[in-house]
């Protein structure tokens, strides 16, 4: 199954835990290592009419919780979508509220490569309590391809 690794932002999800704060990874997403894992949405809704042939589009499940400070830190990020739009690629994600913002842009000038390097998006501050500035370095997104189908036997002749 094809599945989106992340690792939102290291010395972010350091200083959650430095602070004794939790971050949890559910709905289907898990951690792996330094990464959170979210798995390929099992059902896409309707498809979207804005999506042309020269776009792609990856949609992901699970949600990461970050709180700290007694709640006064709540970070929720859920249902990643990846977009690559002629040469850019964006990173999409469901908020606190459920409405999706784009948290992360990069280049996607190659839609073969599997690894893209993503800064903050402008308007998406909010997302980190205003931490860090639009355009700060996040984690490198990670794509990974479905496993491939499994081959099928060839037709036997009548008998």
């Amino acid at each position: 199954m094809a599945s989106l690794a992340w690792g939102v932002k290291a010395s972010f999800v350091g200083y959650v835990r430095a602070v004794g704060g939790s971050v949890v990874a559910d709905e289907g997403a898990y951690e792996d290592g330094e990464a959170f894992v979210f798995p390929a949405a099992l059902a896409a809704p309707a498809a979207l009419s804005t999506v042309t042939a020269a776009d792609l589009e990856w949609r992901f499940s699970g949600r990461l919780t970050f709180r700290a400070h007694h709640g006064l830190l709540d970070v929720r990020i859920g249902d990643p979508w990846v977009r690559l739009l002629d040469a850019r690629l964006e990173l999409t994600v469901t908020d606190e509220r459920g409405a999706r913002v784009t948290v992360a842009t990069g280049r996607g000038d190659d839609p073969l490569r599997t690894a893209f390097p993503v800064d903050l998006a402008p308007g998406a501050e909010h997302l980190f309590a205003s931490t860090y500035p639009a355009g700060t370095p996040l984690a490198p997104l990670v794509l990974s391809p479905p496993a491939r189908p499994p081959t099928r036997p060839p037709a036997r002749p009548p008998a």
